[in-house]
């Protein structure tokens, strides 16, 4: 009887799941809503006016774990290179070398931004913004500091 009940409350689950279709991002599907408000709207100017790079990542509990071109704990961020489009779709290279695509990103308000990768959705807390200097900590605690590339460095995935 119980394996009879586990089946019962599985079958309609399972169905589910294998009706659910893969969503595939594209530059269409993935734009950011018109309605922006003008704080948001400068806001995205300034996130969208450069391609940056990672100058220093810290870690909550360990604390610099790296800067660029002083201390690295072995992960290379020099290759990360992150842009921010005007509709909403975000272009690189992830620390790991690989290219990103089929990334989405909108701000929830004025200090959060999301970041949707299907499966995943990150929410960030956006500390800094500036025409030098973008800031945000990971939902881990882990704070990312990035700067404009410099003149001369690849923009990663154009």
């Amino acid at each position: 009887m119980k394996q009879l009940t586990s089946l019962l409350l599985l079958a309609p689950l399972s169905f589910i799941l294998l009706s659910c279709e893969k969503q595939v991002l594209t530059e269409t599907t993935c734009s950011c809503s018109s309605q922006t408000s003008s704080s948001s709207s400068e806001i995205k100017a300034l996130l969208t006016a450069h391609t940056w790079q990672i100058n220093e990542v810290i870690d909550p509990f360990s604390g610099t774990r790296y800067k660029r071109g002083v201390f690295s704990d072995g992960k290379d961020f020099d290759s990360a290179r992150y842009l921010y489009k005007d509709n909403g779709i975000l272009t690189g290279t992830s620390w790991q070398g690989n290219t990103i695509t089929n990334t989405c990103y909108t701000f929830l308000d004025n200090r959060k931004i999301q970041v949707t990768a299907l499966p995943c959705i990150d929410i960030y807390d956006i500390i800094t913004l500036g025409p030098s200097e973008f800031s945000y900590k990971t939902n881990n605690g882990s704070i990312f500091i990035l700067g404009p590339v410099g003149v001369g460095e690849s923009t990663g995935g154009k």
